[in-house]
Order: C-alpha cells, then structure tokens, then sequence
C-alpha cells in the first residue's frame, strides 16, 4: 500500500475495513488502489451481507469451515420458505 497506509499495522488496516458498513463504500475504497482491491474484493465484499432460507446447507456448510468469512458477516437476512418474491443472495 502506498502513501498514509504504509506505516499502518495490517490489523489496524482490517479494523478500518471491517468499520466500514456499506458494501457500496467498500468497494469505492477498493477501486482506490490495487492493494485495497486485494484485500477488500475477495474478504470482505461478497460475505459481508448474506439473504436466503435457512435450508440452503451449501452455505452453512461453508461457513461452518470458514470461520475468517463468518468474523466478515454483518447482515444475515431469513427468507420464509414462503416469501419467494425476493431471490436468494449470497455468493
């Protein structure tokens, strides 16, 4: 990373990233540079906001042995088996 972020700890970097609540400002921070794009693209975009039925066990499978993508999740949205007017969301 260049400039102000050099001299930051990778932590701290993770913090800011993880502070940031909307995918949309995310991913303006990661157009930014290429090192942000690294980071944020594939760690913290796709599992940050996940919508679907509780029956979807490819997710939770997933999940439950990627404990790193669960620590990213910040909206977890249920769909009723019913409410089939919203398509599922997830990665």
């Amino acid at each position: 990373m260049s400039g102000f972020f050099t001299g930051l700890a990778f932590e701290l970097i993770e913090y800011i990233i993880n502070s940031i609540g909307d995918v949309n400002d995310l991913l303006s921070l990661a157009l930014t540079c290429r090192a942000f794009s690294a980071l944020i693209i594939p760690w913290h975009i796709e599992y940050r906001w996940i919508s679907c039925d509780f029956g979807r066990k490819s997710l939770w499978k997933t999940l439950s042995g990627k404990p790193f993508l669960v620590s990213r999740l910040q909206t977890l949205k249920h769909l009723f088996e019913h409410d089939f007017s919203q398509p599922a969301i997830m990665p």
